[in-house]
This record gives C-alpha cells, sequence and structure tokens, in this order.
C-alpha cells in the first residue's frame, strides 16, 4: 500500500512541475539570445571617440556632445552634428534654421552661433524669429534682443518716438506683395507699450539675438550717426557678431564619466553612454571602480539588461533608471 501511494506521488509531481519546464526553458533561451545583440562591444568605441576629436576652420578639438564629418555619432549626441562647409566653418542646424557656429567653450559649454539667412544680409528670403531647442540649447545671460520691423509705412514711423532713432537705424528691403520696403530694426528695451502701434505701421516683425557687445556696438554707431556704419552695415556686423547659447543640460553628466577615466557618448536606443579605456562594455553615466564589480547596459528586444562580470542578466526598470520609457527614443 505503501509503495502505490508513493508511485502514485511521483507521478503527480512530474505532472505539477511539468509545465514550468518549457517556460524555465524559454526564459534562458531567451536571454541567452538576447545578451548578444547588445551594443557592448569593445572598448574600440572608447579609441575612436578619444582620437576623432571635430576640426573645421578655426574650430578645433572639440568633444562630446558634438559630432559630424570624420567625428562619428556614437560619440557625439543626437542634435549636435556639426556640418563643415567649404567656406571653413561649421554649421549646425537648430530647429528649423542653420547657424554658423563662431566659437565653441567646452570648459563653459557655451556655442556661439550666427544666423546663417541673417548672414551679411538684412533682408532674407523668409522672416522668422530665432527659436531653439530647450531640450537641448539655452539662451546665455550675455545676450538682448534686437527686433527687425519690415513692410512699414513711411507715415506710420513718422508717428513712433523720436528716441528711437527711426532715421538712423532704418534701412531698405523689398518684400513679395508688400508696397512698403521701409525697415527698421530697434532694441527690446525701448519696445514697451509702443509695441502695438508698431504691429499696425509695419507688416512683419523678427526677433533675433545678439550679444550685449554687438549690441553696444551698434547703438554706440547709431548715437553718432555715422550713416551707414550705424545703420545697416552696423545691423550686419552686430549679426554677424552671433550670439551665446549653452548647452550644459545635456553634458553636465559628462563630467562624472570623464570624472572616471571615460569618454562619453550616445547610441540609437540610449542617450548617454560612458565608453572605458580596459572594458569590453559600455556603461551608463560613468566605469566601475578598478578591482571593483563590473556592470554594463545592454540593449536586449525592448528591455534593458545588466550584465555583471559572470554574465548574469538583471532586469531593470527602465522607468526608474533613464526617467523614460525606452521605446520612441533615438
Amino acid at each position: 500500500m505503501a509503495m502505490l501511494l508513493l508511485d502514485e506521488f511521483r507521478q503527480m509531481g512530474t505532472k505539477l512541475f511539468q509545465p514550468f519546464i518549457p517556460t524555465f526553458s524559454f526564459f534562458f533561451f531567451s536571454v541567452f539570445i538576447a545578451i548578444p545583440i547588445c551594443f557592448c562591444d569593445d572598448n574600440q568605441q572608447y579609441e575612436e571617440c578619444r582620437s576623432s576629436l571635430y576640426d573645421c576652420g578655426e574650430v578645433k578639438g572639440i568633444g562630446y556632445p558634438f559630432w559630424g564629418d570624420a567625428r562619428p555619432q556614437l560619440c557625439g549626441l543626437q542634435g549636435f552634428e556639426l556640418k563643415c562647409q567649404a567656406g571653413g566653418y561649421p554649421l549646425i542646424h537648430i530647429g528649423s534654421l542653420d547657424f554658423r557656429v563662431l566659437n565653441i567653450s567646452l570648459s563653459t559649454y557655451t556655442m556661439t552661433i550666427a544666423r546663417m539667412d541673417f548672414w551679411n544680409e538684412t533682408c532674407p528670403k523668409q522672416f522668422n524669429s530665432t527659436t531653439l531647442n530647450y531640450t537641448l540649447f539655452d539662451y546665455s545671460g550675455t545676450n538682448r534682443n534686437l527686433t527687425l520691423f519690415y513692410g512699414c509705412s513711411v507715415e506710420g514711423l513718422s508717428q513712433l518716438p523720436e528716441s528711437w532713432n527711426i532715421t538712423i537705424q532704418n534701412f531698405t528691403c523689398e518684400i513679395e506683395d508688400n508696397d512698403n520696403s521701409t525697415a527698421f530694426y530697434v532694441e527690446e528695451a525701448l519696445l514697451g507699450l509702443d509695441y502695438r502701434s508698431i504691429q499696425e505701421t509695419c507688416d512683419i516683425n523678427v526677433t533675433l539675438p545678439v550679444s550685449i557687445a554687438a549690441l553696444e556696438e551698434l547703438l554706440k554707431a547709431d548715437r553718432a550717426g555715422e550713416g551707414v556704419s550705424g545703420g545697416e552695415g552696423g545691423l550686419e556686423k552686430a549679426l554677424n557678431m552671433g550670439f551665446d547659447v549653452n548647452y550644459g543640460a545635456v553634458s553636465n553628466w559628462c563630467m562624472h564619466c570623464n570624472g572616471s577615466g571615460g569618454i562619453c557618448g550616445s547610441s540609437s536606443t540610449y542617450p548617454y553612454i560612458c565608453f572605458c579605456p580596459d572594458d569590453d562594455k559600455s556603461y551608463p553615466f560613468l566605469c566601475p571602480k578598478s578591482g571593483g564589480p563590473k556592470r554594463g547596459i545592454c540593449q536586449a528586444g525592448d528591455s534593458m539588461v545588466e550584465i555583471d562580470h559572470v554574465h548574469r542578466p538583471k532586469w531593470r526598470n527602465l522607468n526608474l533608471q533613464l526617467g523614460y520609457p525606452l521605446n520612441g527614443r533615438s
């Protein structure tokens, strides 16, 4: 009787645990297959990013987050591509506008740029105010806004305050299907409550940031009444001097990576990667301490896998780790 009960118990146990065998096998197989898909290749990426700094004209030795031309995208961040032009200067595309890059300060995370459609030009083909991608850039405190008004009636301009120096600060710009070719510029601080009356006088207005130094030089020439030098010619010079934007919000984390001996980079699925000199894996934000347990972050399907030094996968909560879901990020 005892032997019969023991045999039935064994059969019941086999049936009880049988459904778990395929599930466990599938899970183990899935993880085994997923691991090689990760972007943890080798430290070739570290060497590539370390040795391929961006050079174009007077802008030289530029690293993260910038990339472009001979510098691979994995060494930078999307939105910071530079394209060297035939004239020997880099171009960056922000929003719907192209900007000429005049200078990049890696120590202050500041870039000086100028609008290409207003380069040596005060009468562009299209009239668009300057806008930035505020996820990546922000205006520096060294800028002021200059507003350009186009399609202004002479009669309307005569009604504006004399302190605005309209007779000096005006220039000509022919606009299609517009009989008024008079244009003028004014510092934003002078607009005040009269802004609406100007809009009734002029058909188009464009706001452009300029550096404080450029604005002071322009207004000084205006006060001296130096004609072309203080008028359209002075305006072109001020716009060509560009304005400063900060990109520190996306680069502050890089200090931690560099401080741990790594090189900052990115991938199509993970925006902040630290490439390490003596490791075969990529890490989020910084390299591990020498001699300690090494963990890398790898892509496995739609999830992120943390691979430790014995290659045991540890599934992480992406929302907690990254602050946003992985799907849909580029």
